[in-house]
């Protein structure tokens, strides 16, 4: 069996404006979600709450090393997606990537990955500190508009980009 190599045509994409303000963004989210955690850390008792059921109650406790949790997973899907980002070559598109298309295509497609790991940042904050508020008893719950903001807000980012990616030219 032959292995078919990608046939997508390889370019650099280089970063505009909008582009280095989002990878800004999302260093400022980086750093303020470990800041956070490791405060959060000092300040929580050995015993926090690690999930919140769909109501946004908290249905299960565990070690406070679990604060820090979020920021391992952010840092490590923040750089591998910032590493990946630079070969939109192996991304799969809604349509068939062209010599002509390629840079418009891709174009598009970086940025879809910039905005996406922001807001992936930006809602792993949301739970550290819904986290912390609930043991300091600030509230008793996640917000119950939480699982359905981060489903439309993830779910109309996709479709956003990917009907831009239709029409890239």
């Amino acid at each position: 069996m032959k292995i078919k190599m990608n046939p997508n045509p390889k370019l650099k994409i280089e970063a505009d404006d909008f582009d280095k303000k989002l990878e800004l963004l999302g260093y400022f989210l980086l750093f303020f979600l470990w800041v956070y955690s490791v405060y959060a850390f000092t300040v929580l008792p050995d015993i926090i709450p690690t999930h919140f059921n769909i109501k946004g109650e908290v249905d299960s406790f565990g070690s406070k090393m679990m604060v820090l949790f979020l920021p391992l997973v952010g840092t490590i899907m923040y750089v591998s997606l910032t590493f990946l980002n630079k070969y939109p070559h192996f991304f799969n598109y809604p349509s068939k990537i062209t010599p002509e298309n390629a840079f418009a295509k891709y174009t598009v497609a970086t940025k879809m990955m910039r905005v996406l790991k922001n807001e992936l940042l930006f809602i792993f904050s949301i739970i550290q500190i819904f986290t912390y508020l609930s043991v300091k008893g600030e509230t008793s719950s996640l917000i119950f508009w939480f699982l359905p903001f981060v489903i439309i807000l993830m779910l109309a980012t996709m479709i956003y980009f990917i009907v831009k990616l239709t029409k890239a030219k």
